[in-house]
């Protein structure tokens, strides 16, 4: 990339069409060549490149017999990156019998292609080949020496002085060229960066009238040669500052001036002989993580704010070539009137702005103009001297996806909240604590050994620059302009806080134990303060802060490993928002707007369902407008989700306007639990309250008390908490029947009996029916008096914390409550199937069904006699079974006449008593009185 190969086509084409000759003859043979070019891209396709060839060859066929028409396929190397694969059809193109289907009637016509990497053999043995080589030390210095003293041009002081460093220079990029692979892919530093960097060396010393000093080599050096953070590149060119002066005179290379100089020294000018000659610095690419150099612009003021900001869509239908058309048409409106555009997500579009990243402009009219393509079309546009441009890209997205012709042809900054404040040792200090302070957060220790869990499992999304965003964000916050000595450690512990509310549940459960142990009580009382622990908790929690009957506008942006809200939790949410402002007697009305970003095909369907739901409610300031946006999958979305939020930031600072604004717009993004770190950011910056709630519903949804209180509670305390009345949920057992419905299938399943079917029919019959609740009370004092009697680790007030260090607890539920609610009812599960076997021996639960009274009222008092039921072996499972084995020995060996409650038990202690008397002569007229002082006598 950079070897000239567009410029040399454009010079042989003008040669030829101005007459030029050699030696007296023409360069060709012809009188004139008609170049038909086309811009390729990975969305190139075979049909235009066919109708590109029928176009050409309609030229040839009507032109004079000494002219020339040539297809020219510029960047054909992208066009192998298409899944149409559209290059196959030049195997048939390119062949002088066409008789393919592709091959097209008419005059043969000429083929050019430019690529910056050989195409496979198929197509490239069908032409000649002619490939450039590597370039030596010496094609640079002769390539540079002519840059800064062009032929017919005599030397002035400046150019002499730069001269003899010209070959350590050569030799400097030449190491770099051969060292970048290391840490980058091939050709990311080309041949422009060392042109650009040879230029902008004599421009600054010609600007600042000096000789080359260290100042303004260090400067160059970093404009040219960065995006990098792993390689220092002015240690390869240390060579190069040996005999140079170190003088204050140049330019500053901090990372906001690099920045800031390459957007406003959009020209650099100086005079030779009476004219002005200008030096055009390259366009800026910035490299960040998940595009925060967005945010770092707005709030830093590097760029003007009235720049324009073209951010590209990642709804699926928004790659066509009708988009393109639509950002290309921006594009050129801005170009004319000399603004600064900033292009990001706009991958499919780049290759179309070749033109415009060279700076290949002409003068016509008094105007500088450029040609931007598509595919074959082509269209002339001017621009204003003023206009600069700026691509924002993911790191990671540049290294993996960006062609190495488009990173050259920019110059390449990083732009994080780090390298911004590289030159704050106080800031990298708090950055550094914070992270200290994460680490301690995430690691467990255990008779094992430390259990270092990843920082984005703790604290959803959590990227390498997070710690350094929230803090730079916290201090906007506060309103400081600055980090210093006076207010660091307020910034540091408010930024604990903010980044506390991406924190997991599970993480702050593990907190006793994790190596933060010393404040664990302190971060958890801080984290539940958040109100997390539902949606509805942290609507009316911001309810509380900000009344919603202000005229107000809040954006969220909510993580969730649970699924996402249905029709009827929309509906359940309603009611919770409402008997929750009852009790807190706060009065106003709201509506909750509830929308699916994967619904959408889109960019414009999206804002357009917005505004519709926004324009429905405009005139009603007193109502809070709550618009729920929902994604799945968040980590396979992160585009389309950075587009929408986007969109809403546009869309809120046009409210912003207006006088009658009372919006709420949420972000909900349900994110999967994944083995590797995800590129997905949770934290979204300044403009937005970034929380993860865990599960969107009310804790009671999952049978479970809310979490801070069912983490300090026993299994026991749990299965018997008592719900507030203001959930109407019916009479006190409703949750415990619940719990037991749901277990009972399971307990079934893992019985050997024939009567489980039976059972499940009897049990949820006693669950459901009130009716039957006098029984359904018994079965829940068993199960909670068993628990009670529990006294290992799974059912202590530890029970929560062993239940999420299991390893496989996010893999098999995706959120803690189900984790919890799961492990509740494991606990139970055991002891109900052995309280069924116990009050159904003999097909005793068919008795409830009785219409004696009396039967009635003798079963519900035997089933509390613990002297006639053994529950020993639930208690302690070491324990045998041996009542219940017995019972069912005794159930198949004589027909039970099911007539009296518990018979086979009563049967059971009555064949005790007796064979205790028999076997003793002093009591053996004692059996009445003994029998008669037992529960059934």
């Amino acid at each position: 990339p950079g070897s000239s190969k567009s410029l040399a086509k454009s010079i042989i084409s003008h040669s030829i069409n101005a007459g030029l000759c050699v030696d007296g003859n023409s360069i060709t043979g012809c009188d004139n060549v008609y170049m038909q070019c086309y811009q390729c891209s990975q969305y190139t396709t075979s049909q235009g490149i066919v109708d590109l060839f029928n176009k050409t060859r309609t030229i040839q066929r009507e032109s004079a017999a000494h002219s020339l028409a040539c297809v020219v396929l510029d960047e054909v190397g992208l066009a192998e990156d298409s899944t149409n694969l559209p290059l196959k059809v030049l195997h048939s193109l390119l062949e002088d019998s066409a008789t393919s289907e592709y091959s097209l009637k008419g005059p043969n016509v000429a083929f050019l292609g430019l690529s910056n990497w050989a195409l496979d053999p198929a197509k490239m043995n069908r032409g000649i080949m002619v490939q450039l080589e590597d370039p030596t030390i010496d094609e640079l210095t002769e390539t540079a020496l002519a840059l800064i003293q062009p032929p017919g041009r005599a030397p002035d002081s400046y150019s002499e002085n730069i001269t003899p460093h010209i070959q350590n220079l050569s030799r400097a990029y030449l190491n770099l060229f051969n060292k970048q692979s290391t840490y980058v892919k091939k050709d990311y530093f080309g041949l422009r960066d060392f042109y650009y960097f040879i230029k902008m060396l004599y421009s600054l010393c010609h600007g600042y009238e000096t000789p080359l000093n260290k100042r303004i080599m260090l400067h160059a050096i970093k404009r040219n040669f960065g995006g990098i953070v792993e390689m220092d590149v002015s240690d390869i060119f240390r060579e190069c500052f040996t005999g140079l002066d170190d003088t204050k005179i140049g330019p500053l290379s901090t990372p906001t001036e690099l920045i800031r100089v390459s957007i406003e020294r959009h020209l650099s000018t100086y005079s030779y002989n009476g004219n002005l000659i200008f030096e055009r610095s390259r366009y800026l690419l910035l490299l960040t993580e998940n595009l925060v150099a967005l945010d770092i612009i707005s709030q830093s003021q590097i760029v003007s704010n009235k720049s324009k900001i073209i951010f590209g869509s990642s709804f699926p239908l928004d790659k066509e070539s009708f988009n393109i058309c639509h950002y290309i048409n921006d594009i050129k409106r801005y170009m004319e009137t000399g603004e600064v555009v900033i292009l990001t997500n706009l991958s499919n579009l780049y290759e179309s702005l070749y033109e415009i990243m060279n700076q290949s402009y002409y003068s016509l009219l008094g105007k500088y103009w450029v040609s931007i393509g598509i595919g074959s079309h082509r269209v002339e546009c001017p621009v204003d001297p003023k206009f600069r441009l700026v691509v924002i890209a993911d790191k990671n997205t540049v290294s993996d996806e960006f062609p190495p012709p488009l990173i050259n042809r920019l110059e390449k900054h990083i732009l994080t909240v780090s390298t911004l404040q590289t030159d704050n040792p106080i800031f990298e200090e708090i950055v550094n604590k914070l992270s200290n302070w994460i680490n301690d957060f995430t690691t467990v220790d255990t008779q094992e050994g430390p259990i270092r869990y990843r920082e984005d499992e703790c604290f959803v999304g959590l990227q390498e620059d997070t710690t350094a965003l929230v803090i730079y964000s916290t201090m906007s916050l506060l309103g400081f302009n600055c980090i210093d000595e006076s207010n660091a450690n307020k910034i540091l512990e408010e930024s604990k806080l903010r980044i506390l509310r991406l924190a997991t549940p599970d993480s702050i459960l593990r907190l006793r134990k994790s190596r933060l142990n010393y404040e664990s009580e302190f971060v958890s009382k801080n984290y539940f303060s958040f109100k997390l622990s539902s949606l509805a908790d942290y609507l009316i929690e911001s309810f509380r802060i900000q009344p919603a009957d202000t005229q107000s506008l809040n954006q969220s942006f909510i993580t969730t490993r649970s699924s996402l809200l249905t029709t009827n939790d929309i509906s359940e949410l309603t009611n919770d928002l409402k008997e929750a402002m009852e009790l807190s007697n706060v009065r106003f009305d709201f509506v909750i707007q509830n929308i699916f970003l994967n619904q959408f095909n889109t960019e414009k369907e999206f804002v357009s369902t917005i505004k519709s739901d926004i324009y429905s409610h405009r005139l009603d300031c007193n109502t809070k407008v709550i618009i729920l946006i929902q994604c799945e999958e968040g980590n396979t979305n992160c585009d389309v989700i950075s587009c929408a939020k986007f969109k809403i930031v546009e869309i809120v600072n046009e409210l912003k306007r207006c006088v009658n604004s009372n919006f709420s717009f949420i972000f909900i993004v349900r994110l999967l639990v994944t083995e590797h770190k995800s590129r997905f950011a949770g934290f979204c910056g300044l403009e937005w309250d970034s929380v993860h709630i865990d599960e969107l519903r009310q804790p009671h949804y999952n049978l479970l008390p809310p979490l801070n209180i069912a983490f300090n509670l026993t299994v026991a305390e749990v299965f018997d908490y008592k719900f507030p009345v203001m959930l109407g949920l019916g009479e006190e057992n409703s949750f415990k029947k619940t719990r037991l419905q749901r277990c009972v299938q399971t307990v079934v399943s893992n019985s050997t009996t024939d009567r489980g079917p039976r059972r499940v029919e009897l049990l949820s019959m006693i669950v459901s029916n009130p009716e039957y609740s006098d029984f359904a009370h018994i079965f829940c004092e068993r199960i909670f008096l068993l628990l009670k009697q529990k006294t290992t680790v799974e059912y202590s007030c530890e029970w929560s914390l062993h239940s999420v260090l299991r390893d496989n607890h996010q893999a098999l539920f995706p959120t803690i409550m189900n984790c919890l609610s799961h492990s509740i009812d494991k606990a139970i599960e055991p002891l109900l199937g052995g309280i069924l076997e116990l009050f159904d021996a003999g097909s005793n639960l068919e008795l409830i069904n009785s219409n004696d009274k009396g039967i009635l009222q003798v079963w519900k008092i035997l089933s509390r006699d613990e002297n006639l039921l053994d529950f020993t072996f639930l208690v302690n499972p070491k324990l045998p079974n041996s009542s219940v084995t017995y019972l069912n020995e005794l159930t198949g060996s004589f027909r039970v006449t099911n007539s009296f409650p518990f018979f086979l038990h009563v049967y059971q202690q009555v064949t005790r008593i007796y064979e205790e008397i028999s076997n003793n002569i002093g009591k053996q007229n004692c059996f009445e009185g003994i029998f008669n002082e037992t529960t059934f006598g």
